[in-house]
């Protein structure tokens, strides 16, 4: 039987598997495919790696959740074209240049079976400061405020208060991606709190 191909929703990965937005992530008919359920001893730590690349020729989906120790719960990096076969591309290995005295990526490079993509941030956004994710402070994904509410907001990112739930968030930063000789564009998805022993982290940093 054929892999699935991508249909036109994947053109915006907000899946959180790494199979086409035909198939659902949970066999319960009531749950949104939207949210992510996480049970992690947030005392130790957890640091999780979510990063969708659309190259002109096909689209890498890498993901990779750990604990403090680096126990890999949850790994994944398919590769996907339009005519396929689908193609696993390993255990990804993810080296990070942060910005100093922080965990916020300048840089990085995911090594898999297939080569070395290299990875340049350019901008971030903060998912807990007006995206809704906790621990967001105004609204959050799922969360009633009556038929016909709107509402609209403005946020002074350099303001330390504003950003300061960014600490207990994941943060999406736009990359541009290099992979032998390709120019690609995505997501380097970045959750990392307390310790992290693989990347030096003690849980003394700040985000």
């Amino acid at each position: 039987m054929p892999a699935p191909r991508p249909v036109p929703l994947d053109e915006y990965p907000v899946h959180q598997i790494a199979r086409s937005m035909r198939h659902v992530a949970t066999g319960d008919r009531n749950a949104h495919d939207r949210s992510i359920f996480h049970f992690f001893d947030r005392p130790r730590g957890f640091h999780r790696l979510w990063i969708p690349i659309r190259f002109d020729d096909r689209f890498v989906m890498v993901i990779a959740q750990e604990d403090a120790d680096g126990y890999r719960s949850l790994d994944e990096a398919p590769q996907i074209t339009e005519h396929g076969p689908d193609r696993r591309l390993g255990r990804a290995s993810v080296d990070i240049t942060y910005r100093e005295g922080t965990r916020v990526p300048v840089s990085a490079v995911v090594h898999l079976d297939g080569g070395n993509i290299e990875a340049e941030v350019m901008v971030s956004s903060p998912l807990a400061v007006g995206a809704g994710y906790s621990p967001a402070r105004d609204w959050r994904h799922g969360e009633w405020k009556g038929r016909g509410w709107l509402d609209r907001r403005a946020y002074d990112l350099t303001d330390p208060a504003v950003t300061a739930p960014a600490a207990y968030g994941v943060t999406d930063h736009a990359a541009r991606f290099a992979w032998d000789g390709r120019v690609g564009y995505g997501i380097f998805e970045l959750g990392s709190f307390g310790r992290h022993t693989p990347s030096g982290f003690t849980g003394q940093e700040a985000m």
